[in-house]
């Protein structure tokens, strides 16, 4: 069997260990609350989950 090359395997082992999770994740998909905010008049008070995330809000210790 021939060699992968590196970007070849780290795209093979997140889909070889989860399936069909791993293959999602490895789509590139972009997500807004444009919609909620438009038709729903949705008007979130908090931060963002990446903001929530980079400032540390999900630490578990």
């Amino acid at each position: 069997m021939g060699r992968r090359s590196a970007s070849a395997a780290r795209h093979h082992q997140p889909v070889e260990r989860l399936g069909g999770f791993g293959e999602a994740l490895l789509l590139d998909q972009r997500a807004t609350g444009e919609k909620a905010r438009r038709e729903l008049g949705c008007k979130p008070s908090r931060p963002s989950a990446p903001a929530e995330i980079a400032n540390g809000g999900y630490d578990p210790s």
